[in-house]
């Protein structure tokens, strides 16, 4: 973290949470990660974009970030159906996960509906996580809720499916990146 960066964040814990200062400071800690090509400060602006107590000048400088970190890779062919590609992350599904609890959203993904894979891998990687270890379930079912989730087109889930295993790296990289996933398209660099 840069020392502008480490500032920030020891400026925004001396403000009250949700405060427009502490909202400023915020906007300003995601601007320079942004600005340095963490791609993962896209979805945090388009968060706090829909919090109801920003000011027209909060909203306005997320909104110049955005136009010049985040914009979304053109893609020909568009997301498959039920997705849509809002910024550098690629295509990711339109709607939300309905579906309360890991075990009804695994259900869910398995059932066709995209928006829960997500969720459900996430709360099943830190059930793993709390657990010291994953079980070889919890491993099986998290390859076939990213399977699922990828082969329905969310970008990301393509990269989560190459990690636990399912296809090559470079197979998923390039999936990824063909759903408009910004990073996957980069070269990967050499290593050290």
């Amino acid at each position: 973290m840069t020392a502008a960066a480490r500032a920030l964040v020891a400026r925004g814990k001396t403000l009250r949470i949700g405060s427009p200062e502490h909202t400023d400071v915020k906007i300003e800690v995601m601007t320079l990660f942004a600005r340095a090509g963490d791609l993962e400060m896209c979805k945090l602006l388009r968060k706090t974009q829909k919090t109801p107590a920003l000011s027209q000048r909060q909203s306005h400088a997320i909104a110049c970030v955005q136009q010049q970190f985040c914009r979304p890779m053109p893609l020909p062919g568009g997301c498959p159906a039920g997705m849509r590609n809002e910024g550098p992350e690629g295509c990711s599904p339109i709607r939300s996960c309905t579906a309360a609890g890991s075990d009804a959203q695994a259900a869910a993904c398995e059932a066709g509906e995209a928006s829960c894979c997500a969720p459900a891998l996430l709360m099943l990687e830190i059930a793993d996580a709390q657990a010291g270890m994953p079980t070889p379930e919890s491993l099986a079912t998290r390859r076939t809720l990213a399977r699922i989730g990828c082969d329905a087109g969310h970008a990301e889930l393509c990269l989560e499916a190459s990690a636990l295993g399912v296809g090559t790296a470079a197979a998923q990289r390039e999936r990824a990146c063909a759903l408009g996933h910004v990073e996957s398209c980069r070269p990967l660099a050499p290593n050290p």
